[in-house]
């Protein structure tokens, strides 16, 4: 388990259950934290953009801060997500988590539309005012939907100018490269280097030093093999083990995104319902059978924990 600094290993991203009518499952919050603490995660990530963060009020956000930080209690580290283009919000956010439990802070770049673009002088004192508040391990969110550019060289210019802000989750195109020149430029000040997606990048990024993976709760049980054999020089290894889940990653990433994780806890009774709010749309038919058939061919542990 990773208890200290510095994090890696696995830290998925928690879904957000609802009832069929829309409402929070917080017994079913509940369930997917203990199913994914059985998963042997090393910390998990709640109120992301895959907990469906942004179909959330300012209340609820508190409320599932509150319930995940005392429901874990401490078996494993919690990562909450407190992205804002409000530097004031963001930091109330980071400060409310941080004083109920969160080990660390999950923030995107402040961003608002396409058409507002800040400079980067603006993005660091954005990110350094929360780490402020906060007084925890910030991980800055490098993802294409803030449509927010930085550069690595930036991105190591905060890690050594905010001793806070030494954590990054890469998910963008050519993850990879962006991971290798991140930690040849940062040194020992990329305390740690992430990859997200749903690890649909893995292998290529476990290979440019990734020390950390962000997927979804879907299946980090058989995502652990791939990161233990390759810590441990067993690439070969490391490759099957990848290969043999690569199926369904591929179509939780491509066909399913949130939902996919859903539907699966709730197949294997972890969650009663896998509704996502509207505008989102709950996977078509004929999708959710080529995902659950696929699941089943590998069997994660989400699909038969409650069962």
């Amino acid at each position: 388990m990773a208890s200290d600094r510095p994090y890696s290993g696995l830290f998925p991203v928690a879904p957000t259950p609802f009832t069929e009518t829309g409402d929070i499952d917080f017994d079913g919050q509940r369930r997917v934290l203990d199913c994914m603490i059985d998963q042997a995660v090393d910390g998990i990530c709640v109120l992301a953009n895959y907990s469906e963060q942004f179909l959330l009020s300012d209340e609820e956000r508190r409320q599932l801060t509150e319930l995940s930080l005392a429901h874990v209690a401490g078996r494993v580290p919690v990562m909450v997500t407190c992205s804002h283009f409000s530097t004031q919000i963001a930091a109330a956010r980071a400060r409310h988590a941080s004083e109920h439990g969160a080990r660390l802070i999950m923030l995107m770049p402040p961003y608002h539309g396409a058409g507002i673009k800040l400079e980067e002088t603006s993005i660091r004192e954005h990110f350094a005012g929360v780490a402020e508040a906060a007084g925890i391990p910030i991980m800055i969110q490098d993802a294409p939907l803030s449509g927010v550019t930085l550069s690595a060289d930036f991105m190591v210019r905060i890690a050594r100018d905010l001793p806070l802000v030494r954590y990054f989750k890469i998910e963008v195109a050519g993850t990879a490269a962006k991971l290798r020149k991140l930690i040849d430029l940062g040194g020992e000040a990329i305390e740690g280097p992430f990859d997200g997606e749903e690890a649909i990048t893995l292998m290529a990024d476990l290979d440019a030093g990734a020390t950390g993976v962000m997927s979804s709760a879907m299946l980090p049980d058989l995502i652990r093999p791939v990161i233990e054999h390759h810590k441990a020089g067993d690439r070969q290894q490391a490759a099957k083990a990848y290969e043999h889940i690569l199926p369904l990653i591929n179509y939780e990433n491509r066909q399913c995104g949130l939902r996919a994780a859903k539907t699966v806890m709730m197949e294997g009774g972890v969650i009663k319902s896998d509704h996502v709010r509207h505008p989102l749309e709950p996977l078509h038919p004929a999708t959710r059978a080529g995902l659950l058939e696929l699941a089943q061919g590998v069997n994660p542990l989400a699909l038969s924990w409650g069962k």
